[in-house]
C-alpha cells in the first residue's frame, strides 16, 4: 500500500509510516504467511525486509554474512553470548537486526541496551528504530513510545538504553542485555553494573546476555571472553578472523599496518589481547599469562586465595597502601618463594578500605599464613601508618625493615629501577608466575610514562607497584640467604641478555613517585643495595630453614 494513501490517523505521531497502536490492518493471506515465515526464519526477515545505510550504496537491504548467521545462532541457541570481532564487520548491524525481530515477533520483550557512554546506547536504539521505519507498514507493530532512550511497541516489547553504571536500568526485568564494546567500558564499572543486574537476569531462566566488542588490551572483557574460552563462565563464545569479512585480504592488512602500525592491526583487526607497546612485560608474554579462579574469596571478594597453604612453604606477601577513597587500591600479593618457579598464591584489592583497617586484613593474612609469612610493607606516608598499626597492634613476627631507614621498603628510584627490571626478567623466564586477572590488567598498562614506569591514563598499578618492591627484595642478600636457593636466583639475575638490559635501565629514567629520596654515592657502589635487610623480631635462621 502506497504510503501517501494511508490514513493520517494510522501514523504515529503524524510520522509517515510509522504505524500506531489500535490500527485495525486488513491483512491478506500474503501477508500473514510472510509474518509467519519471518517469525521463524530471521535470515530471511533480515534479507527481504530489513534495511541499513550503506556509505558506498545508501538504503540496502541488510543480507547477513556466513558469520552474522552464525550469531544468531548462537544467541538462540545459548542463555549467555560473547563476541569477540574485529573492527567494522558488522557486529553492531546482526545485534540490531536480532533486537528488532525479537522485538516484533516475541511478545512482552524487554531489552536493554548498554554502551560505554551513552551516546553509544542511544546510537544503537536509533538504528533499530530506523530498521522499524523502513519495514512495510503491514509488518510493523504498532508504536506506543518511540524516544532516543525509549522505544515500546503494542506487544509489551521495549527497548531501553544507558550508560554502563551501577544502577543503569535498575529497576527493569530484563528479557536481553546488549552489552556494546565491552572492551571500552573500565574494568570497575562494567564488573559493578554486572554484578548489580544479575540477579535481575538470574531471575528469569529465559533471559539473555549479548556482549560484543573489539579487544582493547587486557581488562573486564579479556576476561570474560577468556573464561568463556575455557568453558569457567558459561558463556557461548565466537571469535571472527579479519578475513572472514568481504574485502579483506593480504593487500587489506598491509595498508592498515602500513598506515596506523602492528599495535593498531594486532589489536583491531587480529583481535589480540595485547598491552600498550611501551608495556614493561612483553605483549607476546602478556598474552601467554593464563589467570585462575580462586578457590576460596574472603571481605567480599577482595581476598582471593588461589593455593591452599603448604605447611612446609614459605611465602611473601607485599603490599602497597592507598587512602580507601576509590582512587587508588590498597593491595597486595602473596607468593610462595618455596621453589622456583616463584607463584602468585593470594591477592587482596580494594579502593574503600582505610588506612587504619588495612592492617587488620593484612594481621588475617598472617593467621592464615601460620607466621609462615614475610611481610613487605611499602614505607610511604600511609605505608607508615599501616606499620605503625601492625607493630603496635598486631603480634606479627615477620615484618621486613631497613636498618638504616625503619621498618617496611622506602622506595627510590634505585629500588623502583631494579624493581621493574627484575620483575620483567622474572616474568618474562617464567621463575613467577602470576595468576590472578587484576595483576595481570594492571601489568598489562603498567607503561612507561616519560621517565618511568606507571598505570597508563584512568589505569592503576597498586598489585603491579606490590610486584615491582617483590622483585627487588628478590635482588637482596637477606632474600637469596634465608628465602630462596641463592644459585638460582643469580642464574635468573645474572643471565648475559638480563645484564645488560640492567646495565642500560638507566637510560630509561626510572623515577619513583612515591618517594624524593636521594640515591647515596654508597647506593650506587652497591648494585641491587642490598644492606640492612631482616624481619621483625624474628629469627630467619630457624623459621626459613628448609
Amino acid at each position: 500500500m502506497d504510503l501517501d494513501l494511508l490514513p493520517k490517523e494510522w501514523s504515529y505521531q503524524g510520522i509517515k509510516g510509522l504505524r500506531k497502536r489500535g490500527v485495525p490492518y486488513p491483512y491478506t493471506e500474503w501477508q500473514i504467511a510472510e509474518l509467519i515465515k519471518c517469525s521463524e526464519d530471521i535470515v530471511y526477515f533480515c534479507s527481504n525486509y530489513v534495511k541499513t545505510l550503506n556509505i558506498d550504496r545508501g538504503l540496502v537491504f541488510f543480507e547477513p554474512y556466513f558469520y552474522q548467521e552464525k550469531m544468531f545462532e548462537l544467541i538462540e541457541d545459548n542463555r549467555n553470548t560473547i563476541f569477540k570481532i574485529p573492527r567494522q564487520s558488522g557486529k553492531t548491524t546482526a545485534i540490531e537486526g536480532y533486537l528488532l525481530h525479537r522485538m516484533l515477533f516475541t511478545r512482552d520483550t524487554i531489552i536493554g541496551v548498554v554502551a560505554h557512554m551513552e551516546a553509544g546506547a542511544i546510537k544503537i536504539l536509533d538504528e533499530v528504530q530506523d530498521m522499524f521505519k523502513h519495514l512495510p507498514f503491514w509488518m510493523q507493530c504498532g508504536v506506543i513510545t518511540f524516544s532516543k532512550t525509549d522505544f515500546e511497541l503494542e506487544n509489551n516489547s521495549r527497548i531501553i538504553c544507558s550508560a554502563t553504571s551501577k544502577h543503569a536500568l535498575s529497576g527493569n526485568a530484563l528479557s536481553i542485555l546488549y552489552v556494546d564494546e565491552m572492551g571500552l567500558i573500565k574494568s570497575n564499572i562494567i564488573n559493578d553494573f554486572i554484578n548489580a543486574i544479575s540477579p535481575t537476569l538470574a531471575s528469569s531462566e529465559h533471559s539473555k546476555m549479548i556482549t560484543t566488542s573489539t579487544p582493547k588490551g587486557m581488562n573486564f572483557f579479556a576476561k570474560m571472553w577468556l573464561d568463556a574460552v575455557s568453558g569457567k563462565n558459561g558463556f557461548a563464545s565466537y571469535s571472527i578472523n579479519w578475513w572472514d569479512v568481504p574485502g579483506r585480504d593480504e593487500g587489506f592488512k598491509e595498508e592498515q599496518i602500513k598506515q596506523h602500525g602492528l599495535q593498531y592491526w594486532l589489536q583491531e583487526f587480529a583481535c589480540d589481547f595485547i598491552g600498550s607497546s611501551d608495556s614493561l612485560i612483553n605483549g607476546a608474554k602478556l598474552s601467554e599469562l593464563k589467570h585462575s579462579i580462586p578457590i576460596f574469596e574472603m571481605f567480599n571478594g577482595d581476598f582471593k586465595i588461589y593455593e591452599e597453604r603448604k605447611p612446609d612453604h614459605l611465602y611473601v606477601l607485599s603490599a602497597d597502601c592507598a587512602e580507601g577513597k576509590k582512587q587508588d587500591y590498597s593491595a597486595f600479593s602473596i607468593i610462595d618463594v618455596t621453589e622456583m618457579p616463584m607463584r602468585q598464591v593470594a591477592t587482596y584489592r580494594s579502593d574503600t578500605i582505610s588506612e587504619t583497617l588495612y592492617p587488620s586484613i593484612i594481621n588475617e593474612a598472617n593467621n592464615i599464613y601460620q607466621d609462615s609469612l614475610i611481610i613487605l610493607v611499602e614505607n610511604n606516608s600511609i605505608g607508615n601508618t599501616v606499620l605503625y598499626i601492625l607493630n603496635s597492634d598486631y603480634d606479627i613476627q615477620g615484618i621486613v625493615y631497613q636498618t638504616d631507614k625503619g621498618a617496611g621498603l622506602k622506595t627510590t628510584s634505585k629500588s623502583k629501577r631494579i624493581g621493574c627490571a627484575t620483575l620483567k626478567t622474572l616474568i618474562e623466564n617464567n621463575k613467577l608466575i602470576i595468576v590472578d586477572f587484576d595483576t595481570i590488567e594492571e601489568l598489562a598498562s603498567f607503561v612507561q610514562v616519560n621517565s618511568t614506569f606507571k598505570a597508563a591514563k584512568d589505569k592503576t598499578d597498586d598489585l603491579a607497584m606490590g610486584l615491582v618492591n617483590f622483585s627487588y627484595l628478590t635482588t637482596t642478600e637477606f632474600f637469596m640467604e634465608y628465602v630462596t636457593d641463592s644459585k638460582t636466583m643469580k642464574e635468573v639475575l645474572y643471565q648475559e641478555d638480563e645484564k645488560k638490559m640492567l646495565e642500560n635501565l638507566p637510560a630509561f629514567g626510572f623515577m619513583t613517585t612515591r618517594s624524593s629520596d636521594p640515591i647515596s654515592d654508597e647506593d650506587e657502589d652497591d648494585p641491587f643495595n642490598t644492606r640492612g635487610f631482616t624481619c621483625k623480631q624474628i629469627d630467619v635462621n630457624s623459621l626459613f630453614q628448609k
